[in-house]
């Protein structure tokens, strides 16, 4: 990421939290949500645990972790040192991201009543989904707004993609990254690692999965992160309807209302500037305010195309 662009979000630490205008260009239609911008989502969920009630479930949330082709091949090697190769990476990964919220947890006396989110990204198919370890259940939670098939073609937008996402895929992501996070708990002399060795998968089934819609996985995912606290199995729910003209309006509420809870936030110290900003495009005329909207639509568009 470049940070000579213009920045509007940054939080008070050096540890790869900025990001630029461009990042949150995605939160327009039918756009890729950015990695980035799902960082800073996590960022500001985990400062509001800090105001949540002693009776809420307590959670952490950590920056999307990447598995591509080359570190699944790494990480199923049975060449130690690939292995550990892996693992120094996900020791910095995790170790980074508890450097962005030292307030909130120290993983060496873990609290075992968390529920830890993973929001993952799926390189081959541009997709976001997150895998919640629930620790108190001694369980992992795969929380994916795609439903599940050996192999299939998804339109949207006038455009197909091929994706191959099957459950066995899943299943093999999920024990590696309960492998490296277990490892991770032992290297700290966590006491309650064992426990964490045995948790098991299962694969949250939602009246809100979707088979068409592949543009707004992100917003899936950050809506399940903010909505999803360890619920029993089909006692969830995140307020979205079932595929349809009413969930695709809802999507794009809440493409706004995240994008403006994230830069609205206390934790972002550009806060001043996209408020004064905010304050400056309403004091320009209709005409104005409809050709900067459009010449903004159009530079997007154009961008992403």
């Amino acid at each position: 990421m470049c940070y000579n662009r213009d920045v509007i979000f940054e939080t008070a630490n050096n540890y790869d939290t900025k990001a630029v205008r461009e990042d949150f260009e995605g939160f327009y239609q039918q756009q890729y949500i950015f990695g980035s911008a799902i960082n800073a989502w996590a960022l500001v969920l985990n400062h509001e645990e800090q105001r949540k009630s002693k009776d809420s479930p307590s959670r952490f949330f950590f920056p999307i972790f990447s598995m591509t082709d080359d570190l699944l091949k790494k990480c199923k090697s049975k060449n130690m040192d690939v292995f550990e190769e892996v693992f120094d990476l996900f020791y910095s990964f995790i170790g980074n991201s508890l450097n962005r919220n030292k307030d909130l947890i120290d993983l060496k006396p873990f609290d075992m009543r968390k529920a830890v989110f993973f929001p993952m990204h799926d390189e081959n198919a541009n997709h976001y989904y997150v895998i919640v370890f629930n620790l108190l259940k001694g369980e992992g939670v795969v929380l994916d707004n795609i439903k599940k098939t050996r192999s299939r073609n998804v339109g949207y937008g006038g455009v197909t993609y091929h994706i191959v996402r099957t459950t066995n895929l899943t299943n093999i992501i999920f024990v590696i990254l309960k492998r490296l996070f277990f490892d991770y708990l032992m290297v700290n002399e966590n006491e309650k690692a064992s426990i964490f060795k045995d948790i098991s998968l299962r694969q949250e089934q939602m009246k809100w999965c979707t088979t068409k819609n592949i543009y707004d996985c992100g917003i899936f995912a950050m809506r399940h992160m903010e909505t999803y606290k360890g619920q029993e199995e089909g006692k969830w729910s995140s307020g979205l309807p079932p595929e349809g003209p009413k969930q695709y309006r809802l999507i794009q509420i809440l493409r706004a209302k995240y994008m403006f809870k994230i830069l609205n936030s206390d934790i972002n110290l550009r806060r001043e500037k996209v408020i004064d900003e905010a304050k400056f495009f309403a004091t320009i005329s209709t005409t104005e305010q409809e050709m900067l909207l459009k010449r903004a639509e159009l530079d997007i568009v154009d961008r992403f195309d």
